[in-house]
């Protein structure tokens, strides 16, 4: 295959006349970024430029830390066939499996072209059902709290919303206790997904370690769960509207289908993508709804016009323009997916910089939708940003909280309908209260979420609408 590079110059450039970030003998950088690497990376960005050369140690090489919007645009959509995965996602396969999220090359392409038609209207009107009945169950459930003045976790309520939605929409109805063995499996895997990928010499899986051992006991359960409603729907069958549904019956140019252990990658990868990010962006907005009251007004104002007394559906999403808007900025301010990098695989040139094969390029939201060059007030907390549906910068690619190019993000829509749906439902019932003195702050795992949860006082503001 012949990759396509952008400006080669006569004479190849040099790489080590960028910025370099040395950092400590033998370890680099490393030390930084695992204590504090929000505010490392946005610190080496504002001072060294929009493309540095980080060390890491002498057990992780290097990467290339890149702000450019016309980089990144390059990298994740220009000459996106050039740069894959890489290392960083790797060693993830052995818990999450080789799934769309994690695959490269042909194996991905054909992933993709099989997994689409899960997310088509048909799919995602059926899902819309799933997420209005899950939010109102929510509502329900915290109801209780809110008469009774108690703070509640809505950091793990929203996980525990989204999750049910997801699996929901995986496998529809039959799932019953069996899904307690799929949502027990989540959180160890994702912790143990975070620390495979900072941590390099962690042994393999078959190494028995008490950590192993206890990681191949959850994936044994996820798995024995997994492939039994597998085996159980393909003996029926039946067809249904749901996700399972939709990858028991792809097919590839060839006509050849999945296997079992492809569609147990793709639930596992759906699964975690699927409710993790949703959760907490949820969080975030309303932790950001707590501080901002004309912006909580302007939000209740919109579901009192669009809605009235009556819940939301997937067919009001439209209307919820403000309401929209408001989690576009929190995407923005706090990105679920806080950092995207790939894997050269040939030598690139890309505005005059180049980008040996085998480099790692480390792409971060977000510190990109906060730097002053593309975003007014980058710190403050403006939904008006995205009234009109598009960020307000220079390139897309100052805005790209579900990626770019040929691998953005296949639920976006699936994600953004469930958040209208879930934030609209709550906000049409509840307003709700930081925890005096409390400010939640961001901790990065393979997601940014709120370090110890989200703890906030529900407030009965309306009655339960219709």
């Amino acid at each position: 295959m012949t990759f396509v590079s952008s400006r080669l110059p006569l004479a190849p450039p040099d790489a080590s006349a960028l910025p370099l970030a040395q950092g400590r003998p033998f370890v680099g950088n490393l030390p930084f970024i695992l204590s504090d690497p929000l505010g490392f990376f946005q610190r080496l960005s504002r001072s060294a430029g929009p493309v540095v050369r980080v060390r890491l140690g002498m057990a992780m090489g290097e990467l290339l830390l890149v702000t450019d919007p016309a980089v990144i645009a390059h990298v994740l959509e220009g000459n996106a066939g050039n740069y894959r995965k890489g290392r960083f996602y790797q060693r993830l396969r052995g818990v999450f499996g080789n799934n769309i999220i994690l695959a490269d090359g042909p194996d991905w392409r054909r992933q993709r072209h099989m997994a689409a038609p899960a997310f088509s209207a048909r799919h995602l009107e059926a899902a819309g059902w799933v997420m209005a009945g899950s939010a109102a169950s929510l509502v329900e459930r915290l109801d209780g709290a809110a008469r009774r003045g108690e703070p509640v976790d809505m950091l793990r309520e929203f996980m525990d919303v989204a999750l049910n939605v997801i699996i929901k929409t995986l496998f529809g109805v039959g799932v019953g206790a069996r899904a307690e063995a799929i949502t027990a499996a989540i959180e160890p895997l994702l912790r143990e997904g975070e620390r495979r990928v900072w941590w390099p010499l962690r042994p393999p899986l078959w190494v028995p370690t008490p950590v192993n051992r206890h990681l191949r006991s959850v994936l044994a359960g996820f798995d024995r769960v997994v492939y039994e409603l597998i085996e159980e729907r393909r003996r029926s069958g039946e067809r249904r509207e749901d996700i399972l549904d939709a990858l028991l019956h792809a097919r590839d140019e060839a006509g050849a289908g999945l296997t079992d252990q492809q569609i147990r990658d793709e639930i596992a990868g759906f699964i975690v993508s699927g409710h993790e990010t949703t959760g907490t962006t949820l969080a975030w907005a309303l932790e950001a709804l707590s501080r901002h009251p004309a912006v909580d007004t302007a939000v209740r104002r919109e579901l009192d016009d669009v809605l009235g007394p009556r819940r939301p559906t997937a067919t009001d999403l439209p209307q919820l323009v403000y309401t929209r808007a408001t989690l576009y900025e929190t995407m923005r301010l706090n990105p679920a997916v806080w950092t995207i990098s790939r894997q050269a695989v040939a030598d690139d040139v890309v505005q005059g910089i180049p980008i040996r094969a085998g480099t790692v390029v480390m792409m971060p939201p977000y510190v990109v939708h906060r730097t002053a060059a593309h975003w007014p007030n980058p710190e403050g907390f403006d939904p008006e940003r995205f009234r009109n549906g598009e960020p307000r910068g220079t390139s897309k690619f100052t805005y790209f909280p579900f990626g770019g190019g040929p691998r953005r993000c296949l639920g976006a829509h699936f994600s953004m309908m469930e958040m209208q749906i879930v934030l609209a439902t709550l906000l049409q019932r509840f307003r709700f209260s930081l925890i005096p003195g409390s400010l939640p702050e961001a901790m990065v795992t393979l997601t940014l979420r709120p370090r110890d949860g989200l703890w906030m006082i529900p407030e009965i503001v309306h009655a339960q609408p219709a």
